[in-house]
């Protein structure tokens, strides 16, 4: 991609990121669908302000290219996943590392929203990964639940609907 190359040779200090949303089911999952707006949640080393500066929403680089970098200021995701975290395969960049999260931690990070895109995209995950509804279940147990802003009794009526839909899809085949 023309736009990560040119983010790459302009930074003057290492970035990883640890990259969310459409990105991520795009870059490492396949899915068929352009996204305009690369989510992270962290970096991992210093570069994050030059990284907004050079490509972030309005930047040079992102009117030029039509797509920027964002950082989630707030989002709902495994307290565990930076232990799991998928490494883009990028041999070319030389200071932008990118990292995704993998596919359960994907499902859970779009729960809190549950919009019909989010949807669509758990289906996909579905059809594409072979999720485990068990690690599911512990990763939201142990992880998300008790870390969640919103109401539990919410979340798990969103949860049981997310195991539900993913069972419909596994079992459609």
């Amino acid at each position: 991609m023309a736009f990560l190359r040119d983010v790459d040779r302009a930074l003057t200090t290492p970035v990883v990121l640890h990259c969310l949303g459409g990105f991520a089911l795009v870059c490492c999952y396949g899915l068929p669908r352009a996204t305009n707006d690369i989510d992270y949640i962290a970096t991992e080393v210093a570069g994050d302000d030059e990284l907004i500066a050079l490509a972030g929403r309005g930047s040079e680089l992102s009117q030029r290219h039509q797509v920027f970098f964002q950082r989630v200021g707030i989002a709902l995701f495994p307290e565990g996943y930076a232990r799991r975290l998928v490494t883009v395969d990028a041999p070319t960049l030389m200071r932008l590392r990118l990292k995704v999260l993998e596919a359960h931690d994907i499902v859970l990070s779009k729960l809190d929203r549950f919009s019909g895109a989010d949807s669509d995209d758990i289906k996909f995950l579905a059809t594409t990964v072979p999720l485990d509804l068990d690690v599911l279940k512990t990763r939201y147990d142990e992880e998300l639940r008790p870390y969640a802003a919103v109401g539990p009794e919410r979340l798990d009526l969103t949860f049981e609907l997310c195991l539900a839909m993913i069972r419909e899809v596994q079992r459609a085949g």
